[in-house]
């Protein structure tokens, strides 16, 4: 409670300093900082929030996920289109990353890094797969890749030790 007491204060002096409008972003805990703060909340009372993409089951619907994912294609460096919005693939974006855009990204740039490593003219599945066990298979360590072609027993490969194309931009995290 003393640190939520001095970042409200330390809010307030800036707040009343720069005479400039603010916004604030923060996960979904950091509302707390403005509900505990009877002049904060009074300063912020206009709140969002940034929830996952939807996904649609069916293969009829054009969902937020499917057509971030056709945003995202359009935009690679690859001489071809990698259907990235396809409904198999975007079934398995979903069961990846929960439609949590930042998730999505990681795998989509990393995918995009090894496939022009590779060579190739488009992003593949297997870049997909290469993509998940380096950016989020860590994170669920009992999940299955759901980029795996045929969701056989296989040792997840870890393009870490090898250098990964996104290695520059990691945080180091502790074994």
């Amino acid at each position: 409670e003393k640190v939520l007491m001095k970042v409200a204060n330390c809010l307030k002096d800036i707040l009343i300093k720069t005479k400039k409008p603010i916004g604030l972003f923060g996960m979904p805990n950091s509302s707390r900082l403005l509900d505990e703060n009877g002049q904060l909340n009074r300063r912020f009372t206009k709140r969002m929030s940034l929830d996952p993409l939807a996904w649609s089951p069916s293969e009829d619907t054009r969902c937020e996920l499917k057509e971030f994912l056709s945003q995202l294609d359009n935009v690679l460096p690859l001489e071809e289109p990698s259907n990235l919005d396809d409904h198999g693939i975007a079934h398995r974006f979903y069961l990846a990353t929960g439609g949590v855009v930042e998730k999505v990204v990681k795998v989509v740039r990393t995918a995009t890094c090894f496939a022009i490593d590779r060579g190739k003219s488009r992003i593949g599945v297997e870049d997909l797969s290469d993509a998940y066990d380096d950016q989020l298979a860590d994170a669920y360590p009992g999940k299955d890749n759901p980029f795996v072609q045929h969701q056989k027993a296989s040792p997840r490969r870890s393009k870490k030790a090898g250098g990964s194309p996104s290695d520059t931009n990691r945080r180091v995290r502790a074994s």
